[in-house]
């Protein structure tokens, strides 16, 4: 099978992002590069566009010929996501007082700044102490209920706030089989709204092998040797045993009691006691879908289009060589 030289890596890169209507800035080309090539320079990715004849550049933005208007679409956008973000200040705010939450992070179309209106809800992972996502969860729901903000299963979710992700410490890591570029883009893009580290993106630099973006530049925070001793729940050096078995005991009741409430609504939802993932939609292969189109209207052949879609489910870390050597060429 062929695989996709640096021009169809960029323009490729370019599509992908333009199924959401965003336009990239140089750097944002370089970051999102699918493929993992820290060789290849800001100066290198420019030179390449300038040499694509579907791609232009407006402004500073780089996108694909025909598709101007998308410039104009992320500038208002950005001026919707901004009030958006402001929005979030109350809920961070009373996030912070439970000492449980580690890390909170914003993501979806808010997080990359292209949110469509000012109804639309607002998508968020809450990421937990081990052993204490159910716990946690139940507080959450229950106060963001209380001030009208939950958004409900099967609503529409306008104005609220939707809590799809929910992760403990030790389960911060995107298991392989649900490793791809699209999920790689969804860690990098996670804004980080709460902690003092981005410790999803610390825990999960296999991304290096589907894009660009300097993952490495990150500090990881001690997450192997956490997994290895099967961390702590809250700090077990201030806790009295007793107040530590209550904590169990109340974690696996709000467990089990919400694993029962849903399980008449569950669909695609994944969920055990570390995890939560309330998505029932398959977002990746729709996605995928999309791009294979956009790739195919762009006159990419079929082979070409297959090893980027190689790439896109395995990463760049089995062809390396390969890859390396056709970029050295070009």
């Amino acid at each position: 099978m062929k695989k996709p030289s640096l021009s169809s890596l960029v323009l490729a890169t370019l599509a992908y992002s333009d199924v959401f209507q965003y336009p990239l800035t140089e750097q944002e080309l370089h970051q999102r590069l699918i493929g993992f090539f820290p060789e290849v320079n800001l100066k290198k990715i420019n030179q390449t566009a300038k040499q694509i004849p579907q791609m232009t550049k407006i402004e500073q933005f780089w996108t694909l010929k025909g598709r101007e208007q998308v410039v104009l679409i992320r500038q208002d956008r950005e001026h919707i996501s901004n009030f958006k973000l402001a929005e979030l200040d109350t809920l961070i705010s009373r996030l912070k007082k439970i000492a449980t939450i580690s890390s909170v992070y914003v993501t979806g179309s808010l997080a990359m700044q292209n949110v469509r209106s000012l109804a639309d809800d607002i998508d968020l992972l809450i990421v937990t102490k081990p052993g204490t996502l159910w716990l946690t969860r139940v507080v959450v729901v229950l106060w963001t209920s209380l001030i009208g903000k939950y958004r409900l299963h099967g609503s529409s979710g306008e104005w609220g706030w939707c809590f799809n992700l929910w992760l403990d410490q030790n389960h911060l890591q995107v298991p392989k089989e649900d490793r791809s570029v699209y999920t790689a883009y969804e860690v990098v893009q996670a804004q980080l709204m709460l902690g003092t580290q981005n410790e999803l993106l610390s825990a999960n630099q296999w991304v290096n092998e589907y894009i660009n973006y300097p993952v490495k530049a990150e500090k990881s925070k001690d997450y192997e040797t956490r997994m290895k001793g099967n961390g702590e729940i809250l700090n077990l050096k201030i806790l009295s045993s007793f107040i530590l078995l209550l904590v169990v005991v109340v974690e696996l009741v709000s467990y089990l009691a919400q694993r029962l409430y849903m399980q008449p609504k569950r669909s695609r939802e994944k969920v055990g006691r570390g995890f939560a993932f309330f998505h029932p939609r398959d977002t990746k292969n729709l996605i995928l879908k999309k791009w294979q189109q956009k790739l195919e209207e762009l006159g990419m052949s079929k082979t070409e289009r297959e090893g980027l879609v190689q790439l896109f489910e395995e990463g760049c870390q089995l062809n390396r060589k390969f890859l390396d050597h056709q970029i050295l060429e070009k």
